[in-house]
């Protein structure tokens, strides 16, 4: 475990270290720069820098076909065109598959074990697993590092949540500010 990228822990490893709850997001900040930095261009280093940041899928535009002409015949340039967005397109998804697998191990790495064994026992893990899916992977991490059980009574967690939302306090605070 690399501790100069940060570490996944769960809320209460977190809270027995005395870390604080910006934990998970400082982590995700480093592994970010770390993409960025030590993924090349082969790894899809900048989408996979963009799916860490941003939180969302990774999703490549797909090359818009040539339309024919009135005679039905196609533009040689704009099909020439076409299939080279094609294989452009083809060589970024490959990219940014082989930059998942690498990123999966690196975030991995970076989860403490009781992390790890909660991650391994929700839902979506082994889906995740079988693609590498590092978006849902973080996604799963966050979930455990912020306490939200998804195997309890859905409405009793949410309940629980917004009465520790409403009953924390930071400080003395009067009504006139």
């Amino acid at each position: 475990m690399n501790k100069d990228l940060g570490v996944f822990e769960t809320a209460d490893e977190r809270i027995a270290r005395g870390r604080g709850q910006n934990q998970f997001v400082d982590t995700m900040k480093t592994l970010t720069s770390y993409a960025a930095r030590k993924l090349d261009t082969k790894e899809g280093k900048t989408d996979i820098r963009d799916v860490l940041r941003d939180m969302k899928a990774f999703a490549p535009e797909e090359p818009v076909r040539p339309a024919p002409d009135d005679l039905g015949d196609y533009d040689r340039l704009l099909v020439d065109l076409y299939r080279g967005d094609l294989k452009e397109r083809k060589d970024k998804v490959k990219a940014f598959k082989e930059g998942q697998t690498t990123m999966w191990a690196v975030i991995l790495g970076q989860t403490s074990r009781k992390m790890l064994s909660e991650l391994e026992a929700t839902d979506n893990y082994r889906t995740a697993l079988e693609a590498s899916d590092i978006l849902a992977l973080i996604k799963g991490i966050k979930i455990v590092s912020y306490k939200f059980d998804g195997h309890r009574h859905k409405p009793s967690t949410l309940l629980n949540a917004n009465r520790d939302l409403i009953n924390y306090e930071q400080g003395t605070q009067h009504l006139d500010d």
